[in-house]
């Protein structure tokens, strides 16, 4: 099995909304910076940003996230 992980330049959860509306994916999980264990550092300005996200688009799981803006 391919698990694909897909990186965003801060718009992981637009696309995948988009791919929610038009693909009919599933979102199984979404975890944003903010949600992260106490003491794993972010930048604050990043806090809505997605971390990790797992969706699946008939049955098959796909992975997201938004890179960080020094990747």
């Amino acid at each position: 099995m391919i698990c694909p992980y897909l990186t965003f330049n801060s718009d992981c959860e637009e696309a995948v909304n988009h791919y929610v509306e038009v693909l009919g994916a599933k979102i199984e999980m979404m975890m944003r910076n903010s949600d992260a264990p106490e003491g794993m550092p972010y930048a604050p300005e990043r806090k809505d940003k997605i971390m990790h996200v797992r969706f699946s688009i008939n049955g098959d799981v796909v992975m997201a996230s938004d890179s960080p803006p020094e990747y």
